[in-house]
This record gives C-alpha cells, structure tokens and sequence, in this order.
C-alpha cells in the first residue's frame, strides 16, 4: 500500500501509527525532495514520556490511553496488523496522568486500549486491569471511571469484583460476544465459547444487579448458516443487553475472514438481521422501562440543543437522560462554573433510545443530511430501525443508545458500508465529501481518526 500510495496518488511522505516520534525526520526528507517512509510497528512505543496537554472543552471528561495494539488476531480484524503487539504503559505514568486530571477538574476518565483486560501481561510488574482500576478508584475526588474495550477472553471474576466494591468505577460494561453460535466463534478466532461468555456475564450481573452491559454482534459471518444466527438471536434474548453495536459481516482484505467462502446472499443476512434487531429492541425498551421511578445519578454534560430537556446528562451507565426541573438554576450554576456535576435526579418517563425523551424528536435528528448522502449512494431512505439514513444517522444512533458522540473513523465506514449496503470505499468517499463540506468533523486520538456530527 505505502508503494501504491507514492507512485500512483502522488503521496510524498506515509507515516505509520508507530512513527510519530519521528515525524520531523519524514518532514525534512520531503522538504529536501525525497519521499519520506516510515510504517514500522514497534514492540515499545507506549507514548512514553509523552504528556498530553488538554488545552480545549470544559475539562468535563477525558481519555487515558493504557496501552496498544492487539494479540488476539480475530479472523475478521485487521488491528494487530496495523497497530502491532500489545504494549502497556506503566502504571505509575497512568495514575498519575489519572491524578492531574481529576485535580483539573474532569469528573469522568476513561481507559482506553484495544483490549484493556489483558493490561499488565507484557510488564511482569505484578498488576492486572483490575489492580490498575482499583488504584485509580483510590485517587481523591468525586469522578467516575470508564474503560473500553473488553475482550471476554480476558474478563474475570476479578476484574467483576472490582468493579463492583468501588462507587468510582462505571457499572457499565462492553463486552463483544460477536456470535452467539460456538462453531461461528471457533472460526472467529475469539478463544471463548457461548457457555463461557454467558457464565462470565451472569456473574458480573450477579455482583453488580444494576450494570449496564452493551456488546458488539457481527451477522453473516463467513460459513454462518441461519441456525447459527439464530443461535445470536438467542443469546441476545437470554441476556438482555442494554444496548448493542450490530453489524452485517463486510470483509477486510489481509484478514483470513476475508478469505472464507461465504455462502450466504445479502437477502439471507438482512432477514437474521432484522431478527436480532428485533430481539434488541425489545430488550432496549425493557432496560429503559425500568427506569421509571427510580432516583439516578447523572453526570451533567451541560446545555441540551433541545429546548423542552434544557440540560443534557448521563447516568453511570451512559444512558442519555434530559433535565426538565430547575434548568434555569442549574445553566447559571454551570455557567459560573458552581455545580456538582455529579447529581440525582428522578427519573419521570422514558423512550426506546434515550430516556426523558420523545423518539419522534430523536429520530428527526440528522435526517436530512443522512438522506443526501443515501442519495448520493443510491440508496433509498429505508425504516430508521435498520439504521440504514446514512452517516449522519448512524453516528447518532450511537450517540443516543451508547452514549458515544464520535466514532473511529474505520468502525463508522464498517457500519454504514454493512447498514447501506454499498462498498467501503464509497463511503469512504462521502465522509471526504461531508469532512469537506464541515458536515462532519475529525479528530486524532490514541492513534486513530475519530469522526463525529458538527452539531
């Protein structure tokens, strides 16, 4: 690819994601009429010594990047071959990176890496996920912590434990199980089976009764026959997530997946799609449902665009909920910089995709723009619930059922490529055009482009 990228798109300087150290090297080669490449993946590099400087937003919420790369190679995934092996940061340089920005102010951290449960393995300094989590927690302050991503492979009852003794760490868990069916996950390449995932998350359910627990789920994996993505279907009915990330298997050349035969038409994958999308659904509205009555605590973001919810906030589980009783003391408050941000309020009524508020103001949401774009694809505007509107769409989708505002920029080009149902690479082409055009914006962070609504 580096090749392809100089001698056929003119391209004088490709830096990998381990290169940025030597950014000024690659600079002064093309300042001096040479190409410049450097896409070698290093065993070490774990941004030692390198501190951010959070200089923009409110200091509501930050990211602590705990390690990098990836040792589990899912045969779908292309990750451990563009980020390399894992490396983890010391825990000394994660605490106290932790510490300095709660002493900023931040009320929310959260961890990142590809597979935070198998943090500390490469150290031997003595200290797992969960250890790091517990010496987090002990930091003073009144915040709360989140993590993400979990590989089930590692998640233990400890890392459970944990979690549950310490108010500090998020009762929210995302857990990828991908396919309910065993053979499906054998030629996945995910190291687990159905019976261990469910024993491992009835037993996070059992030490912490109010976790909110979200996943990933592919469809259509190569060889999948209808059986087995019932076997999803299914497993999805038995656990009862709070929210999912559904995707239609799309292929990743370089990948073994990509490889596969794949027996099964499109036609085929959409009806077990909208089987388990279903099945959610049902699911979403019971988890919501539950809600009602209760007094949460929330984590107040700010002001809403919405003028009936003025305030905008999140539970500990990261469910979405809007403010309607004393907005106005509470916007002063926030103005002078004079609020608890973490408060408790009750709960009055809820809605599929958000709580305290309409599902028809939610999906009105972004649509125009997300039409544009399916009709510049060729796309008819299909149900809102096969999230199949458009980039606009699914970025908000998630906004709402998970409480993320951005995507990575790879996994919003999966989804809508699998959810439109067009070629990677012309969605690619629309993100430009919406990038472009400032309908969307970017940003870096832990190696990866992030894309998220200008709104």
């Amino acid at each position: 690819v580096k090749q392809e990228l100089i001698e056929k798109h003119g391209v004088n300087l490709v830096a990998g994601p381990g290169s940025y150290m030597d950014l000024p090297n690659l600079v002064a080669l093309t300042e001096s009429k040479q190409n410049a490449i450097n896409v070698e993946l290093s065993t070490t590099e774990t941004y030692r010594d390198v501190v951010p400087q959070r200089v923009h937003g409110d200091h509501l919420s930050g990211f602590v990047s705990i390690m990098r790369g990836c040792n589990n190679f899912c045969h779908y995934c292309i990750v451990p071959y563009t980020r390399g092996r894992e490396r983890s940061r010391e825990p000394e340089e994660i605490i106290k990176e932790a510490t300095d920005m709660i002493k900023g102010g931040f009320k929310e951290i959260m961890l990142l890496g590809q597979n935070v449960n198998s943090y500390g393995k490469d150290l031997n300094c003595g200290m797992d996920f969960a250890d790091l989590l517990a010496e987090i927690a002990q930091i003073p302050g009144d915040f709360l912590i989140r993590f993400m991503t979990s590989h089930p492979r590692d998640a233990s009852h400890k890392l459970f434990d944990t979690m549950a003794a310490s108010p500090k760490i998020a009762k929210q868990l995302h857990l990828p199980f991908q396919s309910g069916s065993s053979r499906v996950l054998k030629a996945m390449n995910r190291h687990y089976d159905r019976e261990t995932y469910l024993a491992k998350v009835n037993y996070a359910k059992s030490v912490m009764p109010d976790l909110v627990l979200t996943s990933d789920v592919i469809i259509g994996f190569p060889g999948e026959t209808e059986e087995e993505a019932m076997d999803t279907v299914s497993l999805v009915e038995e656990v009862g997530f709070d929210a999912l990330f559904t995707f239609i298997y799309s292929p990743r050349p370089g990948t073994k997946a990509a490889e596969m035969p794949d027996p099964a038409t499109r036609e085929e994958k959409l009806k077990w799609f909208d089987a388990l999308l279903a099945a959610q659904n049902e699911n979403s509205v019971a988890a919501h449902a539950a809600y009602i009555g209760k007094t949460v605590r929330v984590l107040v973001d700010g002001k809403s665009d919405d003028e009936n919810y003025p305030l905008a906030s999140r539970t500990e589980g990261n469910r979405l909920v809007g403010i309607i009783s004393h907005v106005e003391e509470l916007r002063r408050a926030i103005v002078e910089e004079d609020i608890e941000r973490l408060l408790k309020i009750p709960i009055r009524r809820i809605s599929q995709f958000d709580i305290d508020k309409n599902r028809e103001e939610i999906e009105g949401i972004g649509f125009e723009k997300a039409d544009e774009i399916a009709a510049t694809l060729g796309v008819e505007r299909n149900a809102p619930i096969r999230l199949q509107n458009g980039l606009r769409y699914v970025l908000q989708y998630n906004a709402i059922a998970n409480g993320h505002t951005c995507l990575p920029r790879e996994k919003l080009t999966a989804a809508s490529a699998a959810q439109l149902g067009v070629p990677h690479e012309e969605i690619s082409l629309a993100i430009d055009a919406a990038l472009r055009e400032g309908e969307l914006v970017s940003c870096a962070l832990d190696e990866e482009e992030y894309v998220y609504t200008a709104e």
